[in-house]
């Protein structure tokens, strides 16, 4: 059996806009019980783990750590690959929950079925084909080979879909990349063909959910076909304006 460990975010700075986001993590992690023998570890970001992180994930069997640099979610993931000792790390966001139990479980089957590869609960072709970093697995040794140093918002979206794509890199590396799904294991091509994926039907077909994933099931009809034309990778305008936001951003950083 894989040696498994589970990485959740508790985002620290504004507690009275995350706590809740945690604490309907913990209810669901609790509710629907992953299935699997793991290692759960709650990361404090941007802020100190203090007293009040650990009486509010008490409920949890679960080790701590803290993250004080920026890039929250993602270089909290990145700075974590180089502290664990596991086979399969497998992330999420703070905004991260779940419907439906064994749902770790059914990730690593299918990192056991497939082998060694960048496994995630979404893919979409937003701007470029990515695995979407609310809920994705890799072997954080290889992880710890990304050239680039997650420390801020516009470097975590070159991290997911832009110049610095990971999925790009796992690929070009040799990787290979899947979305899992309750339903099957689907490489790059077939990321948007299953039904009730992220951003299509009724998402159940999704392991995990996060704010997204919510925003699309309340959506109209009209705000709903936008957003998967988004995933279909079919809509960029206003990703276009944010990646271009990125480059000026990441530039200035540069010339410092």
């Amino acid at each position: 059996m894989l040696k498994t460990t589970f990485v959740y975010l508790h985002i620290a700075e504004r507690p009275e806009e995350f706590v809740p986001y945690s604490k309907r993590f913990i209810d669901t992690y609790r509710q629907f019980p992953p299935g699997i023998e793991h290692e759960l570890i709650v990361v404090s970001c941007a802020g100190v783990l203090n007293r009040q992180t650990r009486d509010l994930f008490a409920p949890l069997n679960c080790k701590f750590d803290e993250y004080l640099e920026g890039g929250w979610d993602i270089g909290a993931h990145q700075f974590m690959a180089g502290r664990v000792d596991c086979d399969f790390m497998v992330c999420c966001t703070s905004r991260t929950y779940f419907w439906k139990a064994n749902w770790l479980r059914r990730f690593v089957e299918a990192r056991e079925q497939q082998g060694e590869g960048l496994y995630g609960a979404a893919g979409s072709y937003e701007i470029s084909p990515h695995i979407r970093t609310c809920f994705y697995g890799v072997n954080p040794k290889i992880y710890r080979e990304f050239p680039h140093k997650i420390n801020s918002r516009p470097r975590g979206v070159y991290f997911e879909r832009g110049k610095w794509n990971f999925t790009r890199w796992f690929e070009e590396r040799g990787g290979r990349t899947w979305m899992v799904t309750w339903d099957g294991v689907y490489p790059k091509s077939d990321w948007r063909s299953p039904v009730n994926i992220f951003r299509r039907g009724d998402q159940t077909n999704l392991i995990a959910w996060d704010k997204h994933s919510k925003a699309y099931a309340q959506a109209t009809p009209g705000q709903r076909k936008e957003l998967e034309n988004q995933a279909d990778g079919l809509y960029c305008g206003y990703l276009g304006k944010f990646r271009h936001f990125c480059d000026r951003y990441v530039f200035h950083e540069f010339r410092q």
